[in-house]
């Protein structure tokens, strides 16, 4: 077994704190501007609060809720995402409802859980919600 020297373990450490991924096994709030990240959901909530972020959201997801503007989200299972925010963009591959209450957002749906049809309701002007195909 070789041993580490002190500029591997540093440059290890650069990489994943730059990957900036971790688990949400407790809910989770960003509330930063301009961020990237991805975060495994392992079943909690996510609440995104800021502008301008690029947030990929993997595992299952109890409720995403997103408040911020113009970010970009894309999240693999979600019981329930809920929109106040204006002008994101989200992508989800599996979904049971969808609650869109901003303005001007786009979100592409692909599954409904177990096969169904996710619940919509949109209360918010100009927002798209429509299945990917």
């Amino acid at each position: 077994m070789k041993l580490l020297t002190m500029s591997s373990i540093v440059a290890m450490s650069f990489l994943f704190l730059q990957s900036h991924s971790f688990s949400a096994e407790k809910d989770v709030t960003i509330s930063k501007d301009h961020h990237t990240t991805s975060i495994d959901c392992g079943g909690g909530s996510v609440s995104i609060k800021g502008d301008d972020n690029k947030i990929t959201l993997t595992g299952q997801c109890s409720k995403v809720s997103v408040s911020g503007e113009d970010n970009l989200i894309q999240v693999t299972s979600a019981k329930e995402v809920e929109i106040t925010g204006h002008d994101n963009n989200i992508n989800v591959d599996t979904v049971a409802k969808i609650t869109a209450k901003g303005k001007d957002n786009n979100i592409m749906w692909k599954n409904g859980v177990g096969g169904k049809t996710p619940e919509v309701s949109s209360k918010g002007d100009d927002n798209r919600i429509l299945q990917a195909k």
